[in-house]
This record gives structure tokens, C-alpha cells and sequence, in this order.
């Protein structure tokens, strides 16, 4: 799979670097297997659980859906209860995160609407007896596992890397430029 290769050669420990892009309708992640004395190369993550195997997106939606407050699913997993059970999906739960400055915007859109007159974001409350750190680490326990299943079947001798370095992953994750320290 190719993906980004930079021209500047890593000296570094050998290691594997994980970044997450959790937003509020879309997530994504990539990662990098680092070696020393080599020039890093850096690939998405391009199959997630429900989507069709040559799709090819990069991108899931952010989504978790539960059942009594345990986690059933995320992504495309997630969106089959939206339907029927909307109260049981976590949506758009990134926004719970967002300081008051955002969240009291000029004419932010209400939630599920197509018109601009809200003074006030409407943000989808949380299921029944789930926290918004509930929310996270579920979605990033479902990031995070997948891109392990999505490295060691496309790195060459990807299980034995994983293996060997799983311990000393390094996960970044991308905020938002608006978010205040507070949210960081």
C-alpha cells in the first residue's frame, strides 16, 4: 500500500506511531512503522468492520452504538440503530468536548436541520447511563484495534512487529484549533 514517504531519514528507537482523527461526523487514523536509518512512510487505515471490502475509505463514521450502556458497535456498525434506535447512538458526541465559545456560535445550524435560525448548537444527548469518556474510550479502544488487525495484515511481518512493539505504541491524537486548554 503506498503512502506518504518522507524524504528526511528517521534516526530514532524502532517504533509505531499512531495518529487518530476523531471528528464530529468522521473519523480516520493512520500510522507509521518508524525504523531507524530509514525514511518513515506513513498509510491510512483503509478497510473498517461493515464497510465493503474494496471501498477503500479512509474514513468512518463517528458513531458508537450501545445497548444498556455496553458498547455494541461503531463506524457502520453503529449506524444500522440509527434508524430504530437513535436514543442507543452516540453522534456527533465530539461536540460535548467543545468549550461554550463554539458551542454559542453566530448562527450555527440546530441539530438535523437545514436552516441557520438556532442562536445555540443543539448537540444529541448521550445514550441512557453513558459519560462522554465512555463514548472515547470505547471509540478509541475500536480505533485502536482495528488499525492493529489493519497493520499486521499489511505490513510486511506486521504480526511480528506488532508484537514486539505493541507495548511502546505512541497514539496522537488531532484536536481542534478552537478547543481551549481545557478541552486539550
Amino acid at each position: 500500500m503506498a503512502g506518504y514517504v518522507s524524504e528526511k531519514v528517521y534516526y530514532g528507537q524502532e517504533k509505531i506511531v499512531i495518529t487518530m482523527d476523531i471528528g464530529t461526523t468522521q473519523s480516520a487514523v493512520s500510522y507509521s512503522h518508524l525504523n531507524p536509518q530509514a525514511k518513515p512512510t506513513v498509510n491510512m487505515v483503509t478497510q473498517w468492520p461493515g464497510q465493503a471490502a474494496s471501498s477503500g475509505a479512509a474514513k468512518i463514521r463517528s458513531l458508537v452504538a450501545y445497548e444498556n450502556a455496553i458498547c455494541k458497535g461503531c463506524g457502520e456498525e453503529a449506524s444500522e440503530m440509527l434508524f430504530e434506535e437513535r436514543e442507543n447512538v452516540a453522534m456527533w458526541f465530539k461536540l460535548h468536548l467543545h468549550p461554550d465559545s463554539i458551542k454559542n456560535a453566530s448562527n450555527p445550524p440546530p441539530y438535523g436541520s437545514n436552516t441557520n435560525k438556532a442562536l445555540r448548537l443543539e448537540i444529541p444527548s448521550l445514550p441512557a447511563g453513558v459519560t462522554i469518556h465512555q463514548v472515547y474510550r470505547d471509540f478509541m479502544n475500536y480505533l485502536f484495534r482495528h488499525t492493529e488487525q489493519y497493520f499486521i495484515e499489511h505490513t510486511p511481518g506486521g504480526e511480528q512487529v506488532w508484537r514486539r512493539l505493541r507495548h511502546t505504541v505512541e497514539i496522537i491524537l488531532a484536536i481542534p484549533n478552537g478547543w481551549d486548554y481545557e478541552q486539550q
